[in-house]
């Protein structure tokens, strides 16, 4: 999910910034450690080279903390790093629906079910290093594309209609679901666009944590992400139109 953190009048100066910041976080819980990552991309003014900065933080042991309040606490964290900057729009990501909820609504404690399976699918080794990898030479627009894809909160279907924006969830062709795997590597609309993800791979095809950088539990942990296929899968994206804001 996306939010704009300054929400100011037109006619205030803060709305015509000349540079973009975007920041996607995402919390962790393995080995019975809690913690969260984050990725800082900064765009100066006047398209300036673009800035990338990753970190992650482990905050305690599960017993003590869990993925919701490790994001909260992510959240915390960036605010009061950019307080104080000016003339740049920033932007912040998580996949963590509940989490954003409750900055909108602070009395509202409610937690989603199956928050963060989609994310958990993708890369099941969050906050790690190779997340640098994979937004290391990736434009703004790039890497937004991409946040909306591992994240799964993206402008396809299915997340629309579950923040109550699109009518129903289905693709199109009413085919199926349109999920992120589904618009990915299913969805008959865009089949001509998939040529250069399909030979990326012959073991892989369908495999969207590969497409997206991720990695699982039974992966090599030496193994690193194929950014030819990331690639791939960006520009496939950014072809379609699909995530492109209307």
């Amino acid at each position: 999910m996306w939010t704009d953190i300054y929400t100011l009048p037109k006619t205030n100066p803060l709305r015509r910034a000349g540079g973009l910041i975007q920041i996607a976080v995402s919390s962790s819980a393995q080995n019975e450690l809690v913690g969260f990552g984050v990725t800082i991309e900064k765009q100066p003014p006047r398209n300036r080279k673009l800035k990338l900065k990753t970190f992650s933080i482990t905050l305690g042991a599960r017993a003590k903390q869990n993925p919701f309040s490790a994001e909260l606490a992510a959240m915390a964290h960036i605010l009061k790093m950019i307080v104080g900057i000016k003339d740049y729009r920033t932007t912040l990501l998580t996949s963590n629906k509940a989490a954003v909820l409750t900055l909108r609504n602070p009395r509202r404690h409610e937690l989603p079910e199956n928050i963060g399976r989609h994310t958990k699918r993708v890369d099941a080794a969050l906050p790690g290093k190779h997340t640098r990898q994979l937004y290391d030479r990736l434009t703004w627009k790039e890497a937004s594309v991409l946040a909306q894809l591992r994240t799964g909160m993206a402008r396809l279907n299915r997340y629309l209609n579950q923040i109550n924006i699109a009518e129903t969830d289905q693709c199109d062709y009413r085919q199926a679901r349109e999920t992120v795997e589904h618009f990915l590597f299913r969805y008959r609309k865009w089949m001509t666009h998939r040529t250069e993800m399909l030979q990326c791979t012959q073991t892989h095809r369908g495999n969207i944590s590969f497409f997206l950088g991720g990695k699982q539990p039974s992966d090599d942990q030496k193994r690193t992400p194929n950014l030819e296929a990331v690639q791939a899968s960006i520009r496939f994206a950014i072809a379609t139109g699909r995530l492109e804001a209307t």
